[in-house]
């Protein structure tokens, strides 16, 4: 199986497309696509199968600025580095400001390229070490929290994820895909059950024990 990293190159020019592709095919696995709204589509069916996008701002259906905001507005697309190619100074300010990762102005040589696409890979790929149980117990607190009959200040929420933490496992991952792709596995209806009987269990303790004054809450 190749395991070399995806790039995907949407750019309606054919031209453009082939000598990008040729640049990178040799360090990287590439796909292509002329028109945007195509890509968006093949990206909102495999979200985690692609590494980086380089992306034109003239694309057909849907233009490289409104495919980079749909990126920016999907989960979790919006983790996918994008690189945009840039035909004068105003689209490279526009691209800046999309929040592209990088810009690669036209016309591109090979060392350009292959240097800002690897640039732009190794910073999205910085170990960033993460419990993912934090967020699965803040989305069950949120979910419950009318249940527990225990004050809903921030202290006294911040204190029950903080407690419940310490009752159960973590489950790191080292990266933000991988933090995502944990996040979003099917759990299991014991593994529901087992995070919220903890946040039952302290809340509780919360709730005899609260950090915040009384007066100001009650």
């Amino acid at each position: 199986m190749d395991k070399r990293e995806f790039i995907l190159i949407v750019d309606e020019d054919t031209s453009e497309r082939q000598e990008l592709k040729e640049y990178l095919s040799e360090a990287y696995r590439v796909g292509e696509y002329a028109n945007g709204k195509e890509a968006f589509d093949y990206l909102s069916q495999n979200p985690l199968h692609v590494d980086m996008i380089i992306v034109g701002s003239h694309l057909e259906n849907l233009d490289g600025f409104e495919l980079i905001h749909l990126l920016k507005e999907s989960k979790p697309l919006n983790t996918i580095p994008v690189i945009m190619l840039a035909d004068g100074e105003e689209t490279q300010r526009k691209a800046i400001e999309s929040g592209v990762v990088d810009v690669i102005t036209k016309p591109f040589t090979q060392p350009v390229v292959l240097c800002r696409v690897k640039n732009a890979l190794r910073a999205n790929n910085v170990p960033a070490f993460m419990n993912v149980m934090e967020d699965l117990v803040k989305e069950q607190i949120d979910k419950n929290i009318n249940t527990f009959g225990i004050c809903q200040c921030a202290v006294c929420r911040s204190d029950l994820a903080a407690l419940t933490l310490n009752h159960l496992s973590p489950k790191y991952v080292s990266t933000e895909k991988g933090r995502l792709i944990s996040a979003t596995e099917k759990m299991s209806y014991d593994n529901i059950l087992e995070i919220v009987k903890a946040i039952a269990e302290c809340a509780e303790i919360i709730k005899q024990n609260p950090r915040h004054e009384k007066n100001l809450y009650e």
